[in-house]
């Protein structure tokens, strides 16, 4: 039996005692869980509508798809939390894509299947304001998502079956520290072509601390032992820093850097070492923002396999709304991008290009723009428009994305 079908039937129960809304549920103050009267679940739901035109295939993909999120939340002021997460994924309209596990043929994928499964079902305990320790199924972001995140652009989120302590210490100082015994990833509890999980034997540690006014610097270790995935078994040590800096008559600048060093671990059988690097330069003035940056991401043209992964990222949020880089080439990537943010009327606009090579050699992979807008309506309704444009330099083919969603939380 999996651990979403043994949550369940404890979800349903604690829901039952729970109120539909945002008011707190009664439970008898003389049982030993009365707390959990005092949580509240609530109900959330994404709605996309999402297109791809890829030249290499003969038709496009049409996705309509519903996430349903049902929440149960006890007050994170007490000693004791408890998080139970159900989301139902439902397929509005035909079925012309393939999904990541079930392939339609001549149609390109947007990894979105229809399912339900616990997303998140986690114990929580604060030991006086300074340490949280929590155990089970849970959200893990880290930093920018770059090497641990929960890929939530894609319907179903991934999250992990871990054991996890946050530390507060004086002086701005956090000791983050998780050990994952499996990775929940976006393709459903069913699986099919992609598996539904990886077994993993991982340590999570990231350390991060103020070294002055409006600056963060990370240092990290993930050590990713992947049962499931040895090809992307490695262990990575790097460092980050990003802040950002107000200036007079309304001028702002932001920056990151961000450096690490990789090599094989576990059970992969190439034995390589790999670089990352990514530097990133902001300037804001009036709401405009405009930033440039440069992501390398090391590889080896000689040896299959022998290059900087990062198996746990938010892909999505790096390289290309177009995902043609969810994996990096056996070459390496280098990302020059330039990205401009601006308010239009009430509406927020992005625009961005990138330009992508080889790491390894002078080949050119291929250019792309991307753009978005977006608005929130209130405190419970967003709307979000966005295209992505790939045109191909010899990597893959040129592909055109569209996404529409709406987003409400009640």
């Amino acid at each position: 039996m999996t651990f979403g079908a043994r949550a369940l039937p404890v979800l349903l129960a604690l829901l039952a005692a729970g109120s539909y809304a945002v008011y707190p549920a009664h439970a008898d103050q003389g049982s030993a869980f009365s707390f959990l009267g005092d949580g509240n679940a609530r109900f959330s739901f994404r709605y996309r509508l999402e297109s791809v035109d890829q030249d290499s295939l003969p038709e496009d993909a049409y996705a309509s798809t519903l996430r349903t999120r049902l929440t149960f939340e006890t007050p994170s002021e007490r000693a004791v939390k408890v998080v139970l997460e159900a989301d139902n994924i439902l397929r509005l309209g035909g079925a012309n894509y393939s999904d990541g596990n079930r392939t339609v043929t001549g149609h390109p994928v947007i990894a979105d299947p229809k399912g339900t499964e616990i997303n998140q079902a986690f114990l929580a305990v604060k030991a006086q304001d300074a340490a949280v320790i929590s155990l089970g199924r849970q959200r893990i972001n880290l930093d920018d998502q770059r090497f641990v995140g929960g890929v939530g652009w894609r319907q179903n989120e991934q999250t992990y079956d871990a054991a996890r302590v946050d530390v507060r210490l004086p002086g701005e100082i956090g000791v983050d520290y998780s050990f994952l015994w499996n990775i929940n990833r976006i393709f459903g509890p069913q699986g099919g072509a992609q598996a539904p999980d990886w077994g993993c034997n991982c340590h999570v540690l990231n350390v991060s601390g103020q070294p002055w006014s409006g600056a963060r610097l990370a240092l990290f270790v993930y050590a990713l032992d992947l049962d499931d995935a040895p090809a992307l078994a490695s262990r990575t040590t790097g460092i980050r820093l990003s802040g950002s800096r107000k200036y007079s008559e309304g001028i702002g600048l932001d920056y990151l850097f961000s450096y690490a060093d990789q090599d094989d671990s576990g059970a992969n059988s190439i034995d390589y070492s790999a670089s990352y690097l990514h530097g990133r330069l902001g300037v804001e003035r009036a709401s405009v923002k405009a930033s440039i940056g440069l992501e390398v991401l090391e590889g080896d043209a000689l040896t299959p396999g022998a290059k900087f992964v990062t198996p746990l990222a938010t892909l999505h949020a790096f390289n290309g709304w177009a995902d043609m880089f969810l994996a990096t080439p056996d070459a390496g990537l280098e990302d020059l991008y330039i990205r401009i943010d601006a308010p239009i009327a009430m509406v927020a606009a992005t625009l961005v290009w990138h330009r992508y090579s080889a790491e390894a050699g002078n080949a050119d992979y291929g250019k792309e723009w991307d753009f978005s807008l977006s608005r929130k309506f209130g405190n419970k309704l967003s709307v979000l428009g966005k295209l992505a444009a790939f045109k191909s330099d010899g990597f893959a083919s040129d592909t055109n994305k569209f996404w529409l969603m709406l987003s409400y939380s009640p």
